[in-house]
């Protein structure tokens, strides 16, 4: 279906009613997270940040320990438009988390155009999104970058566009520069290059003479020393906005010590979660169990067909998520965002192949009627426990 409006110009605009869902999504989303952005004092670790960037903004001497340097940087921009406060302090996280709502349009090939839109409104609607997006702190960012770094990758892949290297770097930038969880996304992107070149799908000689790559590098560095000094007004940045993160994700790995229990995060996707970490799973399932037939079939074809799948990137920065967050006694709650894009990735590829199937195979109105009340449902939960208190901080 297709809406046409014209303009006085002339200009004929077309609007699918797919583009339109988008839409409601992202306004959905910039609704529930600009509403009331200040309603609430900043909390302890979101005000080492906001009081780091009014020093800033104030000519006074910066200081970024304990902060996140791109969320700093967010904040002396936005003192500086609109005045320093509580509302201001949060407006980064909130945009790049409606930035994320939008993401899943871009990944139509993999998810489906049905799966896409849910993803969207999941994106827009979850609990966990809606609280991270409007809560000061890198978490969101990260998930934003690392997620935008990956479709960089795959987009260069596919078509050798020397534009989505560059975007891929900058995005790289804003991921190490924003909290000590984004290593584990690090971790998890070094582990699907390794596959990649051990199944041959990927080639790191090739790669590495190729001149956009050496240029991309360039503006990683640039990028990323730009956002951990402030944009150079703070030299020593270089190492309390990038090395100390790395420390930091690296001391949070050592099991001992930590005084939330270590299922912290699979409660907290049990609460306010729940059918999103069940799809996900069961997609996990699903696809694990497809790859085994294939490669009982086509040992070697197989491997090398699934190494640079969107499926194999997703599951192991979901596996190294949830092996990091299990085993280490780093219990930051933004980094249940670490294992909920890739469960909402899954779900929603999931959902619209199991939605394709029951098309296809004439499926019954009853078990479709189903389905959509069991979606509808949750994501009228969603709405539900998106406007309740802050109720992840700790």
């Amino acid at each position: 279906m297709k809406e046409k409006t014209q303009t006085a110009g002339g200009f004929t605009l077309t609007i699918t009613v797919e583009t339109a869902l988008y839409l409601v999504a992202v306004l959905v989303a910039l609704a529930a997270r600009l509403g009331d952005l200040g309603g609430w004092p900043l909390q302890e670790s979101e005000a080492v940040a906001a009081l780091a960037a009014w020093r800033a903004h104030q000519g006074l001497p910066l200081n970024l320990a304990g902060a996140s340097p791109v969320v700093v940087l967010f904040d002396v921009i936005f003192f500086t438009l609109f005045g320093a406060g509580d509302a201001a302090a949060r407006l980064a996280p909130a945009l790049f988390g409606t930035a994320l709502v939008a993401m899943p349009y871009f990944l139509r090939d993999f998810l489906g155009r049905s799966g896409a839109i849910f993803a969207s409104f999941v994106f827009a609607l979850s609990p966990s999104f809606v609280y991270f997006s409007r809560f000061s702190s890198g978490s969101i960012i990260a998930v934003f970058a690392g997620l935008g770094a990956a479709l960089a990758w795959r987009r260069y892949r596919e078509t050798g566009g020397a534009r989505y290297v560059y975007i891929g770097a900058l995005a790289l930038a804003l991921l190490v520069t924003s909290y000590p969880g984004a290593y584990t996304l690090l971790a998890a992107f070094a582990l699907y290059v390794a596959c990649g070149t051990r199944s041959g799908w990927l080639d790191l000689d090739d790669l590495a003479r190729r001149p956009e790559l050496r240029g991309a590098g360039l503006v990683f560095a640039l990028a990323a020393i730009g956002i951990a000094t402030s944009l150079l007004f703070y030299l020593p940045g270089v190492q309390t906005g990038v090395v100390d993160l790395l420390a930091g994700w690296a001391q949070g790995l050592w099991p001992l010590g930590g005084s939330l229990p270590w299922y912290y995060q699979l409660e907290l996707l049990a609460i306010y979660e729940p059918l999103v970490a069940l799809l996900g799973l069961l997609s996990l399932g699903w696809l694990g169990a497809k790859w085994l037939a294939r490669w009982r079939a086509h040992p070697r074809e197989s491997l090398k067909q699934s190494a640079g799948s969107w499926e194999t990137l997703l599951s192991l920065w979901m596996l190294v998520a949830l092996a990091a967050l299990l085993l280490g006694r780093r219990k930051d709650p933004g980094d249940v965002l670490l294992l909920l894009v890739p469960l909402s990735l899954l779900s929603a590829c999931f959902l619209n192949r199991l939605l394709a199937a029951l098309l296809e195979g004439g499926g019954r109105a009853q078990d479709l009627s189903c389905l959509f009340l069991l979606l509808s449902l949750d994501l009228v939960a969603m709405v539900a426990k998106a406007n309740q208190a802050p109720f992840l901080g700790g």
